[in-house]
């Protein structure tokens, strides 16, 4: 995809140019955090993690005054999980929300 960007007449829209290489950037990045993702799920070792602890941070992490984040959690829900993974996943769904 990028030699195909790449191999565009010189007379091309610029600002497509622009948003094309930046999706390609964004690709690239997304496959990183995938492989890297995928690499840490298989050394992981489960530990109990609070849930609703968990959330929370996150969410006051986040919270970067464009937009309000709110986590009302009523009770404990303590699991093993892999917490490096979770905290990965959880963070990339804020973001994305946040972003779009």
């Amino acid at each position: 995809m990028r030699l195909a960007v790449e191999m565009l007449p010189e007379d091309a829209d610029p600002k497509l140019l622009a948003r094309l290489r930046n999706d390609l950037e964004e690709m690239n990045q997304l496959i990183g955090e995938f492989i890297d993702f995928s690499r840490g799920l298989q050394k992981e070792t489960p530990q109990a993690v609070d849930l609703g602890h968990l959330l929370r941070e996150l969410a006051h992490d986040a919270d970067a005054g464009t937009a309000r984040i709110e986590c009302h959690v009523t009770e404990s829900c303590v699991r093993p999980l892999g917490m490096t993974a979770l905290r990965r996943i959880l963070s990339n769904l804020i973001e994305n929300a946040l972003r779009y």
